[in-house]
């Protein structure tokens, strides 16, 4: 086997990474790295990636990080199911959807989801105000675009679908495991606010390889 996925259970990157890789059936060697013990930070680690950071491929003589780049790289070895478009205008809306989604969603969840799953949460809940308001608008805008399409960037499942999951799974859950706020930050039930979004979520979760990449450590 020489292709070989670095990455750490719960990153929502290397999350996207692996449903791709999941999803086109593609062979590969796992090698889930203990964030705990910093084993992204070794020398051996930053060899591949000196930014110290998942995901990481190998594949051959090829080195890969950043997830966008690894989703792409996967296209084009293994070109089919198709999941970056098969017209520029399509490939364009996909990856103008996973830029939204580093860019703002991510940044703004990012604001609720680390306080409440690395800390307790009540100091932070004042400096949280802000993402939150920022994180509904940033569903709001998903919420709009399922409105007219089943998928986010096609009328079919993309990578833009892939690159979305971890993003909601993550806030979803620290909604889940918060006891800061009565009615999840506005999340849960994501059906009340959201009921597109509750849909599409419906839909991707009958894709296998959801279940396949789901975090281990989230499992119990």
């Amino acid at each position: 086997m020489t292709t070989t996925l670095y990455w750490i259970s719960g990153s929502p990157f290397a999350w996207r990474a692996m449903l791709v890789l999941e999803h086109k059936g593609i062979k590969y060697e796992s090698q889930r790295l203990d964030a705990s013990k910093e084993e992204q930070k070794t020398a051996e680690f930053l060899a591949i990636n000196p930014r110290g950071k998942v995901p990481a491929l190998r594949d051959k003589d090829t080195t890969i990080y950043e997830s966008l780049a690894i989703m792409e790289y996967l296209e084009r070895i293994k070109p089919e199911p198709n999941l970056f478009g098969s017209s520029a205008s399509e490939s364009a809306a996909v990856k103008q959807c996973i830029c939204e989604l580093d860019n703002y969603t991510l940044r703004a969840l990012m604001g609720i989801v680390q306080p409440v799953l690395f800390t307790d949460g009540t100091q932070a809940l004042p400096d949280m105000k802000d993402a939150i308001v920022e994180s509904h608008r940033e569903f709001q805008f998903m919420e709009d675009r399922l409105a007219s399409s089943d998928y986010l960037a096609s009328d079919r499942l993309t990578a833009a679908d892939f690159a979305f999951v971890p993003a909601l799974e993550y806030v979803l859950r620290a909604a889940d495991k918060q006891q800061i706020s009565e009615d999840g930050f506005g999340f849960s039930p994501l059906g009340e606010r959201y009921p597109n979004i509750a849909a599409w979520q419906g839909r991707m979760s009958t894709i296998p390889a959801l279940a396949k990449a789901y975090p281990p450590h989230w499992r119990d």
